[in-house]
């Protein structure tokens, strides 16, 4: 699968690692560790933390030291990744099918995947479009 924003190196090894925590965990919070939960959920390579939640790789490598609350920006950003999530969990009634199905490319978003378009306000509406058809049946 390709995709615009790529997919090198994770953000971090191990679901099971200390401190990792669950996505009901990372949903509770707004700090760094929310997003590294997540990152590590998808197997979000930190060129893609960058783009989804606009966090560079020289600050993702300082937050992870400090875990500091989020600026308001990235906040939002954060809130609407969950947004989406929750849309497609409850699209999909499971979160590995959800997780599969924002991870894997789209004849309608041009061969990218859902994930890839998350960090923009333009993408993200298109992604909610498409759970929303989806929810209610409408193709095409």
């Amino acid at each position: 699968m390709s995709n615009a924003v790529g997919r090198s190196r994770p953000v971090s090894g191990n679901a099971a690692e200390p401190g990792a925590g669950s996505l009901q965990q990372a949903v509770a919070v707004d700090n760094y560790r929310a997003i590294k939960v997540l990152s590590i959920q998808f197997s979000l390579s930190r060129k893609q933390v960058k783009e989804i939640f606009g966090i560079s790789e020289r600050t993702q490598y300082r937050y992870e030291r400090e875990n500091p609350m989020l600026k308001p920006s990235v906040g939002d950003r954060l809130k609407r990744f969950r947004r989406i999530l929750t849309q497609a969990v409850d699209l999909f009634e499971d979160e590995g099918e959800a997780e599969r199905w924002l991870a894997s490319s789209k004849v309608d978003l041009e061969g990218l995947a859902p994930l890839d378009l998350l960090g923009t306000d333009e993408g993200s509406k298109r992604v909610e479009q498409m759970l929303y058809r989806a929810e209610y049946g409408i193709f095409g």
